[in-house]
């Protein structure tokens, strides 16, 4: 758990950038919402 100190976002930062991206989007499914928008972002 994070607090918000100093320090905290470097390792929090990576820590998220080491979680891969979710299939589908929750509510619009495979090719929609979310997921369009982070594969549009990974091929540029």
């Amino acid at each position: 758990m994070n607090y918000g100190k100093a320090g905290e976002r470097p390792h929090t930062d990576h820590n998220i950038r080491s979680l891969p991206l979710p299939a589908t989007d929750p509510v619009f499914g495979l090719d929609a919402g979310i997921v369009s928008i982070w594969k549009a972002h990974l091929e540029s």
